[in-house]
This record gives C-alpha cells, structure tokens and sequence, in this order.
C-alpha cells in the first residue's frame, strides 16, 4: 500500500524542497517560467506567476500562503583564490582589532575565524595599512550599495568633504550629501534635511564608539535614509477601476471627519484661527451623484469642458489619506490596506501628468493632496515632483501673479506654496518658485470661507523657512568668506522668527510666560491614559502645530552650532588622555562661550516641542496619531536634548520623561509596520545611550548633586545631574510649581540621600591595549582646535553638523 502523500499544508515553508535530479536544466535565457517560484507553486510543482505579494496560484486559494525565498547572492571563485582571500582577510581582522577598529562585516562564517588562529601578519602589510588605514575600506563593506563612497568613512570616522570630492567619493556634497534608500538608489538631500544630519550624527558616534563602550549595529546604516520612492506604488490593474463610482455617503463622511483632525483647514468650525491649511473640500452629500457635482465658472481656457468630473480626484485621494491616517492597530499598515484603490482612481482620472491640455487649476488641490499621502506613504521624493507638478500648473495659468483667482483658489496656492517650502526644508533643496516671483496677495477674510489669520500666518512662516534654506544653510548662495556671515544669517533669522511671533493674532498668541506642561495639559499625563485634561479650545491642534513648525525652525538655526559644540567639548575632554598635544588648547567650556544662551534657547524650543506633541497626541488626535511632520519634530527635539545632556552640566529633571515620550512615540508608530518609525525608533535609544555615556565621561570631575549656579534663562537655584535625573520617578515627585511658566517647571531642589551614588560612573573609555587610530586622534584635534566663531563660520561646519 503506497504511503499516503503529505498534505501542501504541513509542508515547511520556511525550507525549499530540492529540485528533482531528473529534471533537465533550461538556460535561463531560454526559461518560460520566473526566476524564482513562490514556496507553494514550489512545493506542488506548478507555474507560478511570479506576481507579489501574491502569486496568481495563490489567489485562487486564500488558504495558501504565499512567501517568496530570500534571496542568496553567490559568488563562485577558485579553491586557490578563496584560500588567499581567507588569508588576507584574517590578517585584516587581527589588523584592525589591534588599531580597535570593530565594524568589520563578513559574508561567510568561514570568513570569521579568530584572528588568532590565522595567518602570521605580514609586517609590510602592516605598515602599509597603518599609513593608509583607508586601503581597509574596501574590502571590509561588502553588504552596502554605497560601500565605495563611504571608503574613508569606515576607516577614519568622520570622512574629510573636501577628500571626498577630490577622490570621486560622493557621499558628502558640497551642501549636503548622496544617501542611498533601501533599494540602492542615491539621492541628494541638503543641509537642512534631517537624514542629513542624522547621517552626520552617525559620523560623530561612530568616532564616538572608538573613546566610550557602546553597541555600534546601528552605524552600519550609515549613508543610507528610509523612504520607498525606488518602488513602485502598488495599485489595482487599471480596468478594473471605476473612478465615478464612490463609497455609500455615511462611509464617506466618516473618512471626511478622520481627514479634518489632519489637513487642519478650519472647514469644520473646529480652530479659532481658522486652520492653518486649506482644502476645497465640500459636504460628502454633494457628491451623491457626480452628475450633480457643482463646478465653479471661472474664464473658459482655464476649465477644459471635457472632463467635468475631474474633481473627484481630490475626494478620491482625500479617501485614500484617511485609510491610511487611520491604520492605527499593531501591523496594520500593510499593502492593500493603505488606500491604494481610492489613489489609484484618482490617478487615473487626472491622467498624464505631461497632457497640459487635460490640466487645470481645479486640478492643483488634488495634487497638492496627492503630495501629502505619498509623505504619509513614505514617499517624499514623489511628493516632491508632485508638489513641483501642481506649482508649475499655477504658475503655466498665471495664479502666482494673481490673474483673475477666486479666494478659494488664493487660498489653494498658498497651502501649495506652504507645502512647497516645508518639503524645501526637509529634503534641504531648492524650493520650486522664488519668493519673488510671487505677487499673490495674501489670503483674506471672506463670506462663506474659515478665517485666514492661521493661513497668513503659516505663510509668514513659511517665508521665513524659504530664508533658512537659502542663506542660513546657503541651498541656492554661494558661500561668503569670513566667519561672521554664517552668524549673521542666523541671527536674522531668529529676528524673523521673534518677530513673527510678536505679530501674532491673539488667537495664535503664545500664552503669557511661555509655554509649560500645566498650561498645555500635560503635566502628569499618563502615556497611557488620555484625560480630559487642558482647554483643547484655546490651544488646539492648528495652534499646536504651527508653534510646532516654528520651534522646529528655531531649532534649524542653531543645531549645526550645537553638534559643533558637542564634538569641542568631547575633544577636549578625551584629546589630552591621548595625544600630549592634546593640552595645547585650554578647555573649552560652554559657559564661557558666546553661544551659550542660543544653545539654551534651542534647548528650551526642543522641549516645548515635545510637550505640544504631547498634547497633540493625548488630548487632540484620534486614536493619538501624529502625522510625518509632527514626527519629525519629536524626532529632532529628541536629538537636541540628548546633545544638550553632553554639553551642559545643569539640566532640567523632566528631560528624560520627555526623551522617553519621544521613543514611546516611535514605539508606538513602530508596531503598526511604519517603516520610518522603526528606523527612528532604533536610533533614539541608541543615541541616548551614547549621550549618558559621553555625558558621564565628560562630567566625571563633577560630584552628583552637586550645587551650581543656575543658568542665566532660568529662576531655579539649582538643577538636578542627569544621571540623578535618570533614577527618579517622575509621577509625584515633588517639583517647583510656583515658577515662570516658560523655563523652571520640575527643576529639583535637592535629591533623597542614597538615591544615587556618591560619585557619578565614569564610562571606562579605550584601554591601553586598544588605542585609537591615529586619525581618529586626528579628528579629535580638528573638533578642538575650531575657533568659537567656527561654530557658525565654517562652511564644512553648516555642512556635516
């Protein structure tokens, strides 16, 4: 009796069945099936398609599951050669563990035997390497698409700009830098951008990693920045949508009421100062039936007749941004769910972006919506070709000189242009139409339409971001000689942003004093608790999210100064433990220098960043979402604190609770599958960690608790160590409350004898058996050796801080 076939389920598909031997090998330029099968077709020996996610086999039978093999990339070489390369490679690991190098990867465990158990080290080898460490470079990332560009970088540290570009190198730019995305594709982001000078930071810890103890996995994403724009947005095949065809009125309301806690336009009555974005978008029992549509008449050349239903476009992509800001359970934003179908209509109804005979200005709202949810979709490259699409549309018609525009579409161009300049800002690259080739007056107060004060006041706002980019960060100016003018940009643009805060109208005024948790609401607001707790009406998320933008900007202005600040400090902490040269300068202090109270100020702007976060996120958002753009505040005011907590001494007693709201956040964000919060909510704690240690090594000659003046911005006496901080519970624990609102909550007047020890842990920091490559010493010399007004007049500076 033969034996009873095993059942397709049972099978494990984690392990490919051999191919049968008798089968006949086909070239594969003869093949008529794909490369590779999924594990079922696979299994049960049949066609498979190829298709992902889902093969055709596969959708014929939910009960499959449908999983392709990772791919393995093999390399064939001779006995003799793989002999050689062993042995060179063994002598390359001893090499670089006795000059504590540690970044070393291998493909091969074979590859990674014990150094010593291999060959005996040529001296010649040695000597070679240890003139030219950079020679190591390329045979020690393999794994990396941008391995050759970040040559120097492995070796050194911190790669020389000026080297890279003489080389061919083209990892750092002059004015920003190539990153590569996840699918190997390099692209240029500016100064301003965050992954800029995320990448920047990684530089600084990965010569950080070489003086204190740390785990350094996370630097092997060094060069490299998360988006999706190398991959095709997935959409259903093209005959099988119907655009005119809509989701049931109730369903369309419903994501209509999810969009508007997001777009911020003011449209539901919700913000006093009228939303700080706008969006034609009318009441869902209008569009019942598309025949009854209502089409504003404006001049005849600028609304083509022949597609009067065009404007579902904007709905359907409204539809498609609401699926997706609601994907708040744990794996949920996966492909198929993240609003493919409703975008995919609304791409198909606008057609060719490159026919600008079937484009017209009703079609800018629906790319400007566009942009925001391929942002959302982890797609900002593409959201910048749309923005630049929809920008070009308005100026082909003459919008941006104000020829014969309604209020409404006023209203559509200067939230286009606001989008413009926040995605300039963010990928630090030029904006799409200069400031002064704008003559569109202003959004005004009109019948029938929210209140413009929010509107105006965020294009101020933005304008003032527009003269970040270009002269504070130089996108578009050539740099000027001499070390006061990058200063001197700088502090115009803190006058503009002060001023523009002056001018606010009272309904988007700060509170008198400066912000705090107990006027937000926040103060002991549990994370995991939400409270009806703060008047939600006077500080709403239009007001939040706007002081949010210009504490971000602020911010902008003094980081690379503040990262400049924390390599001076280091340097000169770690330099005379190595290099008897390294006492030829005195020891920098940060009290002593001219930027102090900026540095200060950019502190404080971080944390009241965080705590409108926090509000925005336990008292205002549905389900506690927070959009890309207040992320990426929290992810830099995150940063600032953790470079305030090395430069400083005195710090605040909540900073840690704030920092830990940050990588909550992230957490949170993470479990949902969002990939840009699982990138950030890896590098958050590592960064922390690497700012306690470097702290601790660089204030170990300071006694816990001890008593120091406070610093000029505050009205404490006295503020706790951070690793005091680090070990009180923050619920109930007895803080000042009868301070200026602005600057001394929860600063602590005297810490509980024996909750810490009697001296702060110094780190230990590279043993006499694992000195520091010469050129990171070398590196340590240039951090300490910049003058005080190079923290703003080095053009190398705005580059890699």
């Amino acid at each position: 009796m033969p034996k009873p076939s095993r059942s397709p389920s049972k099978v494990n598909l984690d392990r490919r069945l051999p191919v049968n031997p008798r089968r006949h090998r086909v070239p594969p330029e003869q093949r008529k099936r794909v490369a590779t099968a999924c594990n079922s077709c696979n299994v049960r020996r049949i066609k498979c398609s190829g298709d992902k996610p889902q093969c055709e086999q596969c959708k014929t039978n939910p009960d499959r599951t449908c999983a392709y093999p990772a791919p393995i990339e093999r390399v064939s070489v001779s006995k003799s050669e793989y002999d050689s390369l062993r042995a060179l490679n063994d002598q390359i690991q001893s090499l670089k563990s006795q000059m504590g190098i540690h970044d070393f990867k291998v493909e091969d465990d074979a590859m990674a035997a014990s150094p010593s158990e291999g060959s005996p080290l040529d001296p010649a080898l040695i000597d070679m390497l240890s003139r030219q460490p950079a020679m190591l470079s390329p045979l020690c990332t393999v794994s990396s698409p941008s391995s050759s560009s970040r040559a120097d970088n492995t070796a050194v540290g911190e790669e020389s700009p000026e080297d890279e570009r003489e080389s061919g190198g083209n990892r750092t730019l002059e004015g920003g830098r190539m990153l590569y995305d996840v699918d190997g594709t390099a692209r240029y982001l500016g100064k301003t951008s965050g992954a800029t000078f995320l990448d920047t930071l990684k530089d600084f810890m990965s010569t950080s990693s070489r003086l204190v103890a740390m785990d350094t996995r996370f630097l092997g994403s060094r060069g490299h920045y998360q988006t999706f724009d190398s991959r095709p947005l997935p959409m259903p095949p093209d005959d099988l949508l119907q655009p005119l065809q809509l989701p049931p009125v109730d369903e369309m309301t419903r994501m209509l009421n999810i969009l508007r806690n997001f777009v911020l336009d003011g449209s539901d009555g919700k913000f006093r100062c009228g939303g700080i974005f706008y969006w034609p978008l009318e009441d869902a029992n209008t569009l019942q039936s598309p025949d009854s549509m209502q089409i504003d008449v404006d001049s005849a050349p600028r609304r083509p007749a022949a597609h009067p239903h065009r404007r579902l476009a904007l709905y359907h992509t409204a539809f498609a941004l609401a699926t997706m800001l609601d994907l708040t359970e744990p794996n949920s934003k996966v492909q198929g769910r993240l609003g493919e179908t409703f975008y995919a209509k609304a791409y198909k109804m606008l057609g060719n972006p490159l026919d600008i005979t079937s484009y017209a200005t009703d079609d800018v709202p629906a790319l400007t919506m566009m942009a925001l949810y391929l942002i959302e979709n982890n797609r900002r490259d593409s959201a910048y070709i749309c923005i630049s699409m929809a920008m070009h549309l308005s100026i082909m018609h003459g919008v941006h000189r104000g020829s014969a525009v309604t209020e409404k579409e006023r209203r559509t161009f200067w939230t286009l242009y606001i989008l413009d300049r926040w995605l300039s800002c963010l990928m630090g690259r030029p904006p799409t139409i200069s400031d002064d080739a704008i003559k569109l007056q202003l959004p005004q107060d009109s019948r029938g339409l929210p209140p413009a004060a929010g509107l105006r006041a965020h294009v101020e706002l933005s304008r003032i971001s527009d003269y970040i980019v270009h002269n504070s960060y130089r996108v578009t100016h050539a740099n000027e000689d001499g070390p006061g003018h990058a200063l001197q940009h700088v502090e115009a643009a803190q006058t503009l942003l002060k001023e523009w805060q002056r001018k606010l109208p009272e309904c988007l005024k700060a509170p008198e004093g400066g912000f705090s948790p107990d006027i937000l609401g926040v103060d002991n607001l549990s994370l995991n608790m939400k409270q009806d707790y703060g008047n939600t009406s006077d500080y709403d998320r239009a007001f939040c999210s706007l002081h949010m933008t210009h504490n971000q900007l602020f911010i902008l202005t003094v980081r690379p100064a503040f990262l400049a600040a924390v390599r001076k400090i280091v340097a000169g902490k770690f330099l005379p433990r190595f290099s008897q040269s390294g006492g030829q300068h005195p020891e920098w202090s940060v009290e002593e220098s001219s930027h102090a109270q900026r540095l200060r100020e950019c502190s404080e702007s971080a944390r009241v960043n965080l705590w409108l976060a926090k509000r925005v996120r336990m008292l205002l958002s549905p389900k506690e979402k927070l959009l890309i753009q207040e992320l990426h505040h929290v992810f830099n005011a995150a940063i600032i604190l953790m470079m305030h907590h090395i430069v400083f001494l005195n710090l605040r007693t909540n900073d840690p609770e704030l920092i830990d709201f940050a990588i909550s956040v992230f957490n949170t964000e993470a479990l949902t599958g969002s990939d840009y919060a699982i990138d950030c909510a890896k590098v958050l704690p590592d960064l922390r960690e690497l700012a306690k240690k470097l702290r601790e090594a660089v204030h170990d000659h300071q006694q816990a608790g001890a008593q120091v003046a406070a610093a000029p911005h505050t009205s404490a006496a006295f503020e706790a160590r951070y690793s005091d901080a680090m070990d009180v519970q923050f619920k109930g624990f007895p803080g000042t409350h009868g301070l200026g609102h602005g600057m001394g909550h929860g600063i602590v007047h005297g810490m509980t004898p024996g909750l810490v020890p009697e001296h702060a842990p110094v780190i230990s920091v590279v043993g006499a058996h694992m000195q520091p490559v010469p050129a990171v010493i070398q590196q340590l010399q240039v951090w300490q050796n910049s003058g005080e007004s190079e923290l703003y007049g080095n053009a190398r500076v705005m580059v890699d801080a």
